[in-house]
C-alpha cells in the first residue's frame, strides 16, 4: 500500500510542505478579512450617499413647505388689505353721502358700489399692498382735510 501512495504522490518540484500550505491558509484567511472590511466600508459609504440624499430630499420639502407658508401669508395679508381697501370706500362713500347730504336712488349707489368693486379687482396683483394703503390712508386724508 506504501508502494501505490508513492507512486500518486505528486514530483518533487511541485510538492508543498505542510508550513506553506498554513501559511496560504493565513493568507487566504486575511484575504477573506480585507475584503468583508471593503465590503463593510462600501457598504458604509453607499448608506452616506443615500443619508445624503434623504438630507437633500428633506431640505427640498422644508423649503417648499417653507414657500407654501409664505404664500398663504402673503394671500392672507393680501386679503386683510383688501378687505380694509373695501372698508375704506365704505367710509368714502357714507362719508361723501353724509357730507352732501343727498339722497340718492338706491340704483345709484348701487351703481357706484360696483364700479368702486370693478375699480378694487383692477387693482388687484398690480400694486404692492403696502403703497396702496399709504396711497388711500393719504387720499383719506386729503379727503377729510
Amino acid at each position: 500500500m506504501n508502494k501505490t501512495l508513492n507512486s500518486r504522490r505528486c514530483p518533487p518540484e511541485t510538492e508543498v510542505s505542510l508550513e506553506s500550505l498554513l501559511k496560504m491558509n493565513e493568507m487566504n484567511e486575511e484575504i477573506n478579512i480585507l475584503q468583508r472590511k471593503k465590503i463593510e466600508m462600501l457598504q458604509k459609504k453607499k448608506m452616506n450617499q443615500l443619508l445624503g440624499d434623504v438630507n437633500n430630499v428633506q431640505e427640498d420639502v422644508n423649503n417648499f413647505q417653507k414657500e407654501e407658508a409664505n404664500k398663504l401669508y402673503k394671500e392672507k395679508l393680501r386679503d386683510k388689505f383688501y378687505k380694509k381697501e373695501v372698508d375704506y370706500l365704505q367710509e368714502d362713500i357714507n362719508d361723501f353721502l353724509q357730507v352732501e347730504k343727498l339722497d340718492y336712488p338706491q340704483e345709484d349707489i348701487s351703481e357706484f358700489l360696483h364700479e368702486q368693486a370693478e375699480q378694487l379687482k383692477s387693482k388687484i396683483g398690480k400694486e404692492e399692498p403696502k403703497t396702496v394703503i399709504k396711497e388711500k390712508k393719504s387720499k383719506l386724508y386729503l379727503k377729510s382735510s
